[in-house]
């Protein structure tokens, strides 16, 4: 229940203490899905050039591998990933303004340009080292 829904509720016609229930409730909805979103908000996540993974979140570590569906835009990026040991892959979005560019742009690189590791690097990727240094420019 957002902050419309309780407007439009408060603009029904109905009685005045009905309307101050629902508004009310409406208002205690709205915070407890601020707090929620703000203790869910701790995402660690270590991401190697051999497309290895590492996500902590909720006091958990999972490690998996990055998987080739990742989607790297300018504007989103889309980690889709294979915990260790599981069938199902897990998906995890990166808006642009999550991270400050420089983190976004390295992301990106990182997604782009890092092979397996069972994978020897030729061609564009293998420069991957050198854009995250910066020496290389697109």
């Amino acid at each position: 229940m957002g902050v419309a829904t309780v407007v439009l509720v408060v603009l029904l016609p109905m009685s005045w203490w009905i309307r101050a229930c629902l508004a009310g409730i409406g208002a205690i909805a709205v915070t407890v899905d601020i707090v929620v979103a703000m203790r869910r908000d701790c995402w660690r996540i270590t991401l190697s050039m051999d497309r290895r993974i590492t996500v902590e979140h909720g006091g958990r570590e999972r490690v998996g591998v990055v998987l080739d569906a990742s989607y790297v835009t300018r504007d989103l990026t889309c980690i889709v990933w294979l915990e260790d040991g599981a069938r199902l892959a897990r998906a995890i979005p990166v808006p642009r303004d999550a991270l400050s560019s420089e983190e976004h742009r390295r992301l990106r690189v990182a997604l782009r340009y890092s092979r397996p590791g069972d994978e020897p690097p030729e061609g564009p990727g293998a420069s991957a080292a050198a854009w995250l240094k910066g020496d290389l420019v697109a």
